[in-house]
């Protein structure tokens, strides 16, 4: 396979990757949209705002009737009335000290000048005209009209009074309306959300990308196939209590293995420790038997012993003890069930020293006098993952099965497990997957 395959089965791998991750990186998403949305929230405050509107224009009667001669006084009033044609000159004498001052005299408002400027604003309503509006904002809805009104009734005389060239008509006497300010900004949550999800996204690819490369990463029955395109999965497990998967095991094996006459001896490990490979080793055992051929199956797993335990021998004597007298003994092995052509050599005592049983020069000889009674041989080996005894006995049989958990197996468990396999020269005949198991979906 080229590189580019390889970099387009590597992206596919990342995208499966992170689907299978996006719920939760959207359920995280969703988190910090609503932590944002509540820590960006602020009060809703409802404020009310009173309004009077005028409209001044210059007096120019008043103007003209200055003589010629008085140069001085008609200068001021020039100065005046151009002056207030500013609608910014209007806005600010109509909320200056000395207004403020004068109209809470006059309409006896309850206030100091401080705090009637505080509530009190102006700004222009036409660009055209000399419109403006003075803006009263209070909590109380009849304070800020009761204030409205009072400069609507009292402003145009003062500030007659203060500009004789100017005069001001009303146009609105007093309103009021309600305007409401805070609540959450939905564009910041939205943003927090995005980035969250941004970042848990760029996360899990940097995580990927060096569980890809340091070897720990999780590999796909695709890239077993790419990886080791010689060595065949012959079967695949949902449980080691699969009839179905025992048979297509069955089938392919007797395919993968060379043709000749008479005993074959066949190795089974695992690529890590797993409590189901026993189970399946004998699963395949009593399927081989139930096509009338004669099967031993001999617990080569000296430390552990799982298969004797599983057909109920772990205290019988058996291999090691075959090993150490050097004599081979058939009352050693046990039929497994009446009627059927299955028999157990158990694993024997505890073997401390297993490495150099299964690797005696003795151990030759006991095969060949085993093999002259069966058709078929099988051996339960230690996984290579926890004991390269199984690479040892392997390169003496004819073949050896080799079995992974397709959740549990890394790329560098699998390519130590077959290194040390090829190092010994042994025969994979193929591998068997054990699959996780998915929940049944209810009706």
């Amino acid at each position: 396979m080229n590189e580019k395959n390889d970099f387009e089965l590597n992206l596919a791998k990342l995208f499966v990757y992170l689907w299978r991750r996006l719920p939760f990186i959207i359920l995280i998403a969703l988190l910090v949209s609503a932590a944002s949305f509540f820590y960006f929230r602020t009060p809703v405050v409802t404020t009310n705002v009173g309004k009077a509107t005028f409209f001044a224009r210059p007096n120019v009667s008043h103007s003209e009737s200055f003589t010629e001669n008085d140069e001085t006084t008609s200068a001021v009033v020039s100065n005046s009335s151009s002056a207030l044609n500013s609608v910014d000159t209007l806005c600010y004498l109509a909320t200056s000290p000395a207004v403020l001052e004068a109209v809470i005299e006059q309409a006896d408002l309850p206030f100091s000048v401080s705090e009637l400027s505080r509530m009190v604003s102006a700004r222009q309503e036409n660009t055209k005209a000399l419109a403006f509006t003075v803006i009263v904002q209070s909590s109380d809805e009849a304070e800020a009209l009761h204030v409205a009104q009072a400069f609507a009734a009292y402003l145009p005389p003062i500030i007659t009074d203060l500009n004789p060239t100017s005069i001001i008509h009303v146009i609105n006497s007093g309103s009021v309306s309600t305007q409401s300010s805070g609540g959450s900004d939905t564009k910041k949550p939205v943003m927090n959300a995005i980035i969250s999800a941004a970042a848990m996204l760029v996360l899990f690819a940097v995580i990927f990308v060096i569980k890809e490369y340091s070897g720990n990463n999780r590999v796909f029955t695709n890239e077993i196939k790419r990886l080791y395109p010689k060595t065949k999965i012959l079967s695949s497990y949902l449980s080691s209590h699969d009839i179905s998967a025992a048979k297509r095991l069955r089938a392919n094996l007797l395919l993968a293995l060379p043709e000749k006459e008479g005993c074959k001896t066949i190795g089974f490990t695992a690529v890590h420790p797993d409590p189901e490979k026993s189970e399946i080793f004998f699963g395949l055992a009593k399927a081989l038997s139930e096509l009338g051929d004669r099967v031993l199956i001999v617990d080569a797993d000296l430390r552990n012993h799982t298969l004797s335990s599983i057909t109920k021998n772990d205290s019988a004597a058996g291999l090691s003890d075959l090993i150490r007298q050097n004599k081979y003994d058939s009352s050693f092995i046990q039929t497994i069930e009446d009627g059927v052509s299955l028999s157990i050599l158990p694993a024997g005592l505890a073997a401390e020293d297993a490495s150099e049983l299964l690797n005696s020069r003795k151990f030759i000889p006991l095969l060949d006098k085993i093999k002259a009674d069966y058709d078929f041989v099988l051996f339960d080996l230690e996984p290579i993952g926890a004991n390269i005894d199984a690479a040892s006995v392997g390169k003496k049989l004819e073949g050896m099965l080799v079995t992974y958990r397709s959740e549990g197996c890394t790329r560098n468990q699998l390519a130590q497990c077959m290194s040390q396999l090829e190092y010994a020269a042994v025969n994979v005949l193929g591998f068997v997957e054990l699959k996780k198991k998915k929940p049944k979906k209810r009706a």
